[in-house]
């Protein structure tokens, strides 16, 4: 299961169970494509309806957004106009620092500020304002392409909005980091470099038990070599033979 686009909780629970037949109770079809704009054949579509027992809703979500004007002034004359917020899926587009995009409108007075770009002093965080998800190759991560999840919306998406209001990046970022991917990036020397210390320590360990083995080896031989030969004589009672000496 992709941890932004597929299912999470009880409905990612649900479906992994239902796929390893553990659950028998949900039965899972793959409907046809239909015509040419995908939609399933209705006739099927009645009997799923006619057959089910009970029906469960499934749908998605779109960004919730309140109007939003930008007011300029040109020559002592103050205008306005309605900024239209660029979006993607259902979803407001966002860019690297969580600032709101603003889709192409059409041209405004002489003077004014163009329609397209970001929007200024303007972010969003949560849910239908997920930041973009693409992997090193260049591809989305998971169906949507977004970084939606309450550990994403604490970490990233926290720490790059506050980046767009703190003036020193690196006290948000980290020392020598002025962006997220530079955060990254010393994270994973710090995580290497940890792993390489902690290789070496256990080669010096393993080195030293060697050698303690070895020490302790060599003094047992030695040990051996330098015991001095004893003699012990036994008497030979009832008897007039000279005592034997071993």
């Amino acid at each position: 299961m992709n941890p932004f686009g597929g299912l999470r909780g009880d409905a990612k629970s649900l479906w992994q169970s239902v796929r390893a037949f553990n659950e028998r109770r949900v039965r899972i079809y793959q409907l046809p494509a239909g015509d040419s704009s995908g939609t399933p054949p209705s006739s099927l579509i009645s009997k799923l309806y006619d057959d089910a027992t009970i029906i469960v809703w499934a749908c998605g979500y779109e960004s919730n957004t309140i109007p939003i004007t930008h007011t300029h002034t040109v020559d002592g004359v103050t205008g306005s106009r309605k900024i239209v917020l660029a979006q993607n899926h259902g979803q407001v587009t966002v860019d690297s620092l969580g600032r709101l995009s603003e889709a192409l409108a059409p041209p405004p007075a002489a003077g004014a500020v163009a329609g397209a770009g970001v929007v200024p002093n303007l972010t969003g965080c949560g849910l239908g304002f997920g930041l973009s998800a693409v992997l090193e190759n260049g591809t989305t991560d998971g169906s949507t392409g977004r970084a939606d999840g309450v550990s994403a919306y604490l970490k990233r998406t926290a720490t790059v909005v506050l980046s767009t209001v703190v003036r020193d990046k690196s006290s948000v970022f980290g020392p020598g980091a002025v962006s997220w991917e530079e955060r990254l990036s010393t994270m994973r020397g710090l995580v290497h470099e940890a792993a390489a210390e902690i290789k070496r320590k256990r080669e010096d360990d393993k080195a030293r038990d060697k050698e303690a083995v070895v020490e302790a080896a060599r003094r047992s031989r030695q040990q051996r070599e330098e015991k001095v030969p004893f003699h012990h004589t036994i008497p030979l009672l009832h008897s007039s033979t000279p005592q034997l000496t071993l």
